[in-house]
């Protein structure tokens, strides 16, 4: 198993060991051992290749002495005349000892001229590593001062815009405290107050609404206004709007259908004066619009039904308009096809017919 461990790649073992740290770590240690590993196989090399060289030179030096002593041994010794003696062995193996010496002399110094070489080349690969270092350090600080000037020029752009929000905020505030509070007008009537047979914004109401717009902006109009309706069906709706609307004048425009159908006069009259009570509880003021019908039902039908919105006008002292078709009433050409109805050139003379009493109520404060 041991050998098996040996024999694997060591990188591979670094990296399993490195497995858990973070890249950049195991980056830096992974190069170093490289490094590392790198050397020892040239040590191991350059060991292989001296052991080598001293194998070779003890093997060259060999045949060469027997060589020699082989023509030695034939040839007589013409000082002494004999062969030559055995101890020239030792005098031979005494040349060869410091020829090995020299090639581990040379061998230990290319040793440290590769040390020296791999130093040099690890210096300048650390020199590099510390110069990108640098760089990327320098990149990054000169990043990360972009990055507050940056954050400072948006802060100074959203301070520059939310100033001038600011003051808008606050100048509309202060104007909307200035400014009166908003008032409304509630219509409740009929079909002469409803628009009916007329193109949408052409009735009396709407140019009530345009020209308090130009007069009297803080005041607006509620139309609530039904076709065919009586003063019962008023009565009933009028305090569902009262709660709804708040609104500081009611103009009451009713009755004209209850006339048409022959209803009961004085309950007519009790629940015109049922409206102006509830107005009055709610602390509204009451616009009276009175109206005339035709004698169908006879004139004294027609008279007393008319003659109720002055009763009911004076005995709860509201304002009242006398009756809402004032002067053109005899005038076929403005009124529909059905002779009933105004056209819409009638409209504005209805409004100048309710305008001088209700134009004075604008100017009242509301009693809460």
């Amino acid at each position: 198993m041991t050998a098996a461990f040996s024999k694997s790649n060591p990188l591979e073992q670094l990296e399993r060991v490195l497995a858990g740290r973070p890249a950049h770590e195991r980056r830096t240690d992974l190069e170093r051992q490289h490094h590392i590993f790198q050397r020892r196989q040239m040590v191991k090399q350059l060991e292989r290749l001296e052991y080598e060289t001293d194998l070779a030179s003890a093997q060259a030096c060999a045949p060469i002495l027997v060589q020699r002593r082989q023509i030695l041994a034939k040839q007589p010794d013409r000082s002494a005349g004999r062969d030559i003696q055995s101890s020239q062995k030792t005098e031979q193996r005494r040349f060869a000892g410091p020829r090995r010496a020299s090639n581990r002399q040379r061998l230990a110094d290319r040793d440290r001229q590769v040390d020296m070489i791999q130093d040099c080349q690890a210096a300048g690969r650390i020199w590099n590593d510390l110069a990108q270092i640098r760089c990327l350090h320098g990149e990054g600080r000169r990043k990360l001062r972009l990055l507050a000037a940056f954050r400072s020029r948006c802060h100074l752009c959203l301070l520059g815009l939310c100033l001038p929000l600011v003051a808008l905020i606050a100048v509309d505030s202060a104007a909307a405290r200035a400014k009166p509070p908003a008032r409304t007008i509630l219509v409740v009537g009929d079909s002469l107050s409803a628009e009916y047979g007329l193109p949408r914004d052409t009735g009396w109401v709407s140019r009530l609404s345009e020209r308090l717009l130009r007069q009297q902006p803080q005041y607006s109009v509620v139309n609530a206004s039904i076709s065919g309706d009586t003063t019962s069906g008023g009565r009933s709706r009028l305090p569902a709007l009262l709660q709804k609307f708040e609104p500081d004048i009611v103009v009451l425009e009713l009755g004209a259908n209850d006339g048409l159908r022959g209803l009961d006069l004085d309950q007519m009259r009790s629940n015109l004066q049922a409206m102006i009570d509830a107005c009055h509880a709610a602390r509204a003021r009451v616009l009276l619009v009175g109206i005339r019908i035709p004698p169908n039902y006879g004139r004294d039908y027609s008279e007393r039904l008319f003659e109720n919105y002055a009763v009911l006008a004076r005995n709860n002292r509201i304002e009242r308009v006398p009756f809402l078709l004032e002067g053109f009433a005899d005038r076929i050409d403005l009124f529909q096809p059905d002779h009933i109805h105004p056209g819409e050139q009638a409209q504005a003379l209805m409004l100048d017919n309710v305008w001088p009493k209700l134009r004075p109520m604008l100017h009242l404060s509301k009693a809460r």
